[in-house]
């Protein structure tokens, strides 16, 4: 499998793009889609179970958003974090090299209010990593430093993965029921689950899995981060979980999170949407990035 640094310099040689490229301590990378800048940045960390590398479709999704945001008078640019993969590099890895893309960021200049977090499954899984060290520091992995004076802009999350550790016990024929409407089949999501949790010491488990923590994981995050918004697919094998983390560990915890489910839709359906109608299908994305970047703070309420 290409590594996600061979598939963005492909993608960008396809596009007639300038590849840009930021490396960090660990090995991991920094790509950035539109011309960078610090000014106004989001942070977006890929899917893929931690297995696979960031595709071109993916990529694609990235610039789509980033242009729209350039017809709403917001100038962002996207870096994508390209981390290392599993099974060579288990938890954690993509937690440390994500605090190392945002410690990169801060040190280039970038405000953390001009930084908004967003991630698609594993990625949205990530953000999620990085709130819960925020809150509950984990020792092997430098902090972040963010406090409740310095928020980040916004949060995103496209179907995020939770709820391995209950799939990963399920019966068969119950995941199949979870995944019988979505184009994740549920011998992969089986697989997913088993090759993340197998090197997490029990201990570590509310790291990876949100679900697995007390209820109130997130108290404090209104404090880190402006606004929130977290979407997943109507007919997505997550969709429980994904409903669950909002209702019970995130609401409570934040005035300001939108919260919507995409009719009919399935496991990350903008990216798909992307690739095969050159647009997200769903405008509610393009007009949340922009009231979270708009001038004026009052716009945000």
């Amino acid at each position: 499998m290409p590594s996600s640094l061979t598939n963005y310099r492909q993608w960008t040689q396809s596009h007639n793009l300038q590849a840009t490229v930021d490396e960090l301590p660990d090995g991991a990378h920094l790509l950035w889609i539109g011309p960078k800048r610090v000014d106004q940045v989001i942070l977006y960390c890929h899917g893929g179970a931690y297995m696979m590398s960031c595709t071109g479709n993916v990529m694609t999704f990235c610039q789509y958003l980033q242009l729209e945001l350039e017809q709403h008078n917001v100038h962002a640019s996207i870096a994508i974090l390209a981390y290392k993969l599993l099974p060579d590099n288990p938890f954690p890895a993509q937690l440390r090299e994500a605090q190392a893309a945002i410690s990169t960021l801060l040190s280039a200049g970038a405000k953390p209010q001009n930084i908004t977090l967003a991630g698609a499954s594993a990625g949205g899984n990530l953000v999620l990593q990085l709130f819960t060290h925020i809150l509950h520091p984990l020792p092997s992995v430098p902090p972040i430093p963010i406090t409740p004076s310095t928020p980040f802009r916004g949060v995103f999350l496209m179907s995020p993965w939770v709820s391995m550790q209950e799939d990963l016990g399920l019966p068969q024929h119950l995941l199949d029921a979870k995944h019988q409407y979505d184009s994740l089949s549920s011998q992969y999501g089986r697989l997913a689950c088993r090759t993340l949790l197998k090197d997490v010491p029990t201990t570590h488990i509310p790291f990876v899995d949100s679900l697995e923590a007390p209820e109130d994981q997130f108290d404090g995050l209104s404090a880190l981060a402006e606004r929130v918004f977290v979407m997943w697919g109507e007919v997505e094998c997550l969709r429980a979980g994904q409903r669950r983390l909002c209702e019970r560990y995130m609401e409570p915890y934040h005035p300001r999170i939108d919260v919507y489910e995409q009719v009919s839709g399935i496991h990350c359906q903008p990216i798909w949407d992307s690739a095969w109608m050159g647009n997200v299908g769903e405008p509610r994305i393009v007009e949340w990035f922009a009231r979270v970047y708009a001038t004026n703070k009052e716009e945000l309420s």
